[in-house]
């Protein structure tokens, strides 16, 4: 077949092109020549399977997932009874995963690379991919890639990227696929391009010297650990956030009071919220703002109670703080559906928190908290 439109991207190439950099034992250079003895491809495809969908897949016929696993490698057809690739609702949650930077999704696109990647061959397939898109006429100039946790860069400016966290890159470039890339087959040619084989039944030898063009260095990671992930969200704008806020020593002394039917109803809402705000201002926030159910929570908590209970506070001093507490949330919970969790107004909203939390807590702290800057500054539509 002439390779007409070779270079194309597809799951069957990324699959290929993964292949030869898998560590199934030899030297490495016997890999970019096709040895692959060991590792069978099903294992990789079970295992690429459980990243896409966080399960472990079940096969009842052996055979079946071997005919499936060789026709998706190939570019033939997506297989019917094992690989899900095409089902709507896998490409939805896995792309939706990648958008929000899902930790367990990295984590487990991390421990696959770090269990199946050969270190040393990690440059070479950054390198193939980077070609195959550059070369791919169908894929648009400003169709973006995520290179690393906080990088992303349109396709046009991949010759300029040094720098490599391998499971970012890789999800990003799945769920391009995923999204874009259903028909399986039109990598055909270009699969064909690349390998060579003595007949009809014997196996496909890889020869391309795909990748061997990029001649600059790139420095790959391999491994991303949660770890990683907070060092990179404290690295960002707000990095003081890393560290606790401090609250006022505790009182034990006069109490604050208000009537009964607000004081129930506070007791209410801190129970309620009591451990958003504890985490929000606590030393390990970075992990906790990584938790993708944070925005859920907030959300659902406002829109199924306090939206309309807030304004049941007699007291109009009391009513302010907790319209001010839930304006904040509001903010961090869009700020995190919008992608942006390190947004310039995340420390100064931390602060806010952190008065909000001790002026919702009356008579639990010291009452010579400094609050001569409080809060004036609420968005209008939150109350």
């Amino acid at each position: 077949m002439t390779p007409d439109n070779a270079p194309y991207l597809c799951g069957g190439i990324l699959f290929t092109l993964m292949l030869q950099v898998i560590n199934k034992g030899g030297c490495a250079n016997d890999k970019l020549d096709g040895d692959f003895d060991g590792i069978s491809d099903t294992d990789v495809m079970a295992s690429l399977y459980e990243v896409v969908t966080g399960e472990k897949i079940a096969v009842n016929n052996k055979s079946t997932f071997e005919k499936e696993t060789n026709q998706f490698k190939t570019c033939r057809k997506y297989g019917e009874t094992y690989i899900c690739f095409t089902n709507s609702f896998v490409i939805d949650a896995f792309t939706s995963s990648v958008k929000q930077k899902n930790p367990d999704l990295l984590k487990r696109m991390s421990e696959f690379t770090n269990t199946y990647i050969v270190r040393t061959l990690s440059e070479w397939l950054v390198k193939a991919l980077f070609e195959v898109i550059e070369g791919d006429e169908e894929i648009a100039p400003d169709t973006v890639f995520d290179v690393t946790y906080s990088l992303s860069v349109p396709k046009d400016e991949l010759y300029g990227i040094t720098e490599v966290e391998l499971p970012v890159f890789l999800l990003s470039v799945l769920s391009f696929i995923l999204q874009e890339r259903p028909d399986n087959t039109k990598g055909r040619s270009t699969f064909e391009s690349w390998h060579s084989h003595a007949g009809p039944r014997s196996p496909w030898k890889f020869n391309s010297n795909i990748g061997k063009s990029i001649t600059r260095k790139i420095s790959v990671k391999t491994t991303l650990s949660l770890d990683t992930l907070r060092d990179t969200f404290a690295d960002q704008p707000g990095k003081e956030a890393a560290d606790a806020i401090a609250l006022p020593k505790e009182r034990s002394a006069k109490e604050i009071t208000y009537s009964d039917e607000d004081m129930k109803l506070l007791r209410r809402l801190n129970e309620d919220y009591d451990e958003i705000l504890s985490g929000l201002i606590g030393e390990d926030y970075g992990s906790f703002l990584l938790d993708t159910r944070l925005p859920i929570r907030i959300k659902e908590l406002y829109e199924s109670k306090w939206k309309s209970k807030a304004d049941s506070f007699d007291d109009p001093m009391l009513k302010s703080y907790v319209y001010g507490m839930l304006g904040e949330l509001n903010k961090i919970s869009q700020s995190m559906t919008d992608n942006v969790p390190s947004s310039p107004f995340l420390k100064q909203s931390r602060d806010k928190i952190r008065n909000l939390y001790v002026r919702l807590h009356p008579n639990s702290y010291e009452s010579s908290f400094p609050y001569d800057a409080f809060i004036d500054d609420w968005n209008d539509g939150e109350y």
